[in-house]
Order: structure tokens, then C-alpha cells, then sequence
């Protein structure tokens, strides 16, 4: 009997000490503008000791590899003593918003340490993936506007999403009087975008110069995974699910093209790519294949870190103003600026694990994700003075 009862207490031992030592999986996907806070938040999520790893793949570069841009991200390590990896696939809003609501997969990149896995930062893909049901998504915008309405999903806003309007580049450096209705494209407003995503407008339409009609602008934007599309809709007044014309900028820089020669209801899946390609110097001498003649200019709606990309020095996209205001901080805070969104994080249908539970309360309750953004890129709740009741309303001051 002492014998059994050693065995007994034994046993339970090793499995108390499993269950200790469990592995807790938590996984994110959807937005991909608001990454880089996310970022910050998860792996401040993390016990101070031992360090958390970090692996990032598909990183962009802005003159070094920054892993806050990484389409692919994973964090392991001990949250209040216990394993967690968290796990992060950035697929877009509007992807994000159909994936906890129909509990549909992602794929994610498998753990750290298994199939050549590392802690590292890379450009390229990682060596296995790790296909998986998602249990949080963030979203630049509410399941209100989203394509995927029901069910409906629990969530909760968390900060502010800014975005921008830029034209594409034109040299490096760009020598002004180069092309005249170039330079006088420098602002954008509500009625000339509306038309301008039907299927592009010459330059005189945004300029106000009746002789600028020798160049096409088009709009160069995002496909419907993206909650900065729907955030674009939203606040030009476009309509959330009308389809756009749009172009996919393609070629190299020097040689810019535009795909397949014509316009589409699709988009670039990433912020990022969108952000390099309007750096392609050369359009204002490229044939336009969509309406004739010598040239044409794009004109795109970005996150504020693919803003960085587009703007750096060697990039040398231009900022546009949207109806005369300058994007800013203090624009957006105090209402004068309207193109930004709240950003949400949302719940799986079915509920979360008790990890992911841990986790999703440490990120908001728990004030990770607000303790992170940098207010440019992001701006905190608490920092704002104005207020939008829907995604489809113009900012109001508090």
C-alpha cells in the first residue's frame, strides 16, 4: 500500500509538473498598420527574465531590417512563470475580422527552435509554418463596416490608426519644375478622390490648372483583406463595399508599369509593398496604358509606417494634404484631420483559451497595447479631443 502510495504521489507529481511546463499557444492576425505597436505590446507581455525571443519574418526595410514591420511574428517565453509563445500572422483587417468570426485558419510560422525556426529578423519566408485557428485579431475598423457583419464578435477599441495620401515618386531627389502639373499636385479632397477611384482623373481635376491635361492620376491602393482600404472608403465617402479602379504599380524603379495595363477592383495585399512601389521613379515618362499617350501619376493611401517607407530619403514620395490639413498628430487629436480609424481588437466566436485570455487582457486592460503606441504612428485614446460615432462619421471635438 506505501508502495502504491509512493507511485500515486509520484505520478501526480510529473503531471502537476506537465502542467506547469505546459506550452501556451496564443495566435494573432489582422491589421497590418498597426503591427509595430502590437509589437511593442506583445512582447511586453512578457516576463522580464528569462528574455523573450522574438522571431520576424518577412521584415521591410526602412534603411535596416525593422522586425515592428514583419508579416510573420513570434514571442516566447514565460508570462507570470508560465510558457506562452504567441504567435502573429498579419493578413489585414478585413481578413482578420472573417477569421475570428468563422474561426478560420492562419498560417503562421511554426515555433521557435523546430524546422529550422531561429530568433532572428529576415526578409524572407520562414522555413515552417504552423497552420492554425486564430484567437485575437486586430482591426482598423468595426465589424460594423466590415464584409464579414455576423456573428457578432466581442471587442473593444484601443487606440487610433492615422493614414496618408501620397503621389509617387518623380527623382531621387526630385528637381521641382522638372513636371509643372507635378508640382501643383499638393492636395486632395474628398470630391476629386471620389472620382479619382472610379478609374483615375486627369490632373486638372486636383491641380485647378485647366492645362494640366497631358497626365492621368490613378489611384494606386489596397485589396479588400485591407482595413485601410475600408478606412479610405469610410472617410472619402466612396463606399465601403462599392469597388474601386484601381492600379497595381509593377516594373522597378526607372521603369514603373502598371499591371496588366489596366485598372482593378483588387489591390496590393501589403502596406508595405504598396509603400515601395510608389517609390518607382520614372511614370511621368512611362507610357500610359490605360488612356493613351506619354505618362501618368498614382496617387495612395498608406498607413503611417508605410508612409515612412514611401517618404524616406531614396524613396521620395511626396505627402499630399487631404482638404487643405496637413496630417499631424495634433490634427488628428483635435479633429481637424479626419483620415484615421479606431482601432479594435476582437475576440475568436468561440471564445478564448484561458491563455488567450491572459493574454488579450494584458493587452488592453492591462494597458499593454496603450502603453506602446508612439503617438505618430499611433495615437493613444486618452490623447484624443475628438470623437467619430461611426466609422462613417466626420470627426467631432469632444
Amino acid at each position: 500500500m506505501k508502495i502504491n502510495n509512493l507511485v500515486l504521489a509520484g505520478a501526480l507529481s510529473l503531471g502537476l509538473a506537465s502542467i506547469a511546463n505546459a506550452q501556451n499557444r496564443v495566435y494573432l492576425t489582422g491589421s497590418t498598420a498597426f503591427r509595430p505597436a502590437l509589437y511593442n505590446a506583445l512582447a511586453a507581455c512578457f516576463d522580464a527574465s528569462p528574455a523573450v525571443q522574438i522571431a520576424a519574418y518577412k521584415c521591410s526595410t526602412v534603411g535596416t531590417i525593422d522586425p515592428h514591420t514583419a508579416g510573420q511574428m513570434e514571442f516566447k517565453g514565460n508570462i507570470g512563470g508560465a510558457a506562452y509563445i504567441i504567435k502573429c500572422a498579419w493578413s489585414g483587417s478585413e481578413a482578420g475580422i472573417s477569421d475570428v468570426a468563422k474561426n478560420s485558419t492562419e498560417t503562421f510560422i511554426d515555433d521557435i527552435g523546430v524546422n529550422g525556426v531561429q530568433a532572428i529578423n529576415s526578409t524572407s519566408a520562414a522555413s515552417a509554418t504552423d497552420s492554425h485557428a486564430v484567437d485575437l485579431a486586430m482591426a482598423d475598423t468595426s465589424q460594423a463596416v466590415s464584409k464579414t457583419q455576423t456573428p457578432a464578435l466581442t471587442g473593444i477599441e484601443v487606440g487610433i490608426i492615422p493614414f496618408i495620401w501620397i503621389k509617387n515618386a518623380q527623382g531621387h531627389p526630385y528637381h521641382a519644375g522638372t513636371y509643372p502639373d507635378y508640382d501643383r499636385i499638393v492636395n486632395v479632397t474628398h470630391p476629386q478622390l471620389r472620382v479619382a477611384l472610379t478609374g483615375g482623373t486627369l490632373a486638372a481635376l486636383i491641380t485647378g490648372n485647366a492645362s494640366d491635361t497631358n497626365h492621368y492620376v490613378y489611384v494606386s491602393g489596397r485589396d479588400n483583406n485591407s482595413g485601410t482600404r475600408v478606412n479610405t472608403f469610410c472617410d472619402t465617402g466612396y463606399g465601403v463595399f462599392k469597388l474601386p479602379q484601381q492600379i497595381i504599380i509593377t516594373g522597378s524603379d526607372g521603369a514603373p508599369t502598371i499591371q496588366n495595363g489596366a485598372t482593378t477592383t483588387s489591390g496590393q495585399s501589403s502596406g508595405g509593398t504598396l509603400a515601395t512601389t510608389m517609390t518607382y521613379s520614372g511614370s511621368a515618362t512611362a507610357a500610359d496604358p490605360i488612356n493613351g499617350g506619354t505618362g501618368w501619376y498614382a496617387i495612395a493611401y498608406v498607413g503611417m509606417y508605410d508612409a515612412d517607407v514611401a517618404l524616406a530619403s531614396g524613396g521620395d514620395a511626396v505627402a499630399l494634404t487631404l482638404n487643405g490639413v496637413a496630417e499631424s498628430p495634433a490634427a488628428v487629436e483635435q479633429g481637424q484631420y479626419s483620415f484615421w480609424g479606431n482601432e479594435h481588437i476582437y475576440q475568436n466566436v468561440n471564445g478564448l483559451s484561458s491563455a488567450a485570455n491572459t493574454v488579450y487582457n494584458s493587452l488592453t486592460t492591462g494597458g499593454k497595447i496603450s502603453g506602446a503606441v508612439d503617438g505618430t504612428h499611433e495615437i493613444s485614446l486618452s490623447a484624443m479631443q475628438a470623437t467619430k460615432t461611426t466609422d462613417l462619421s466626420d470627426p467631432t471635438h469632444n
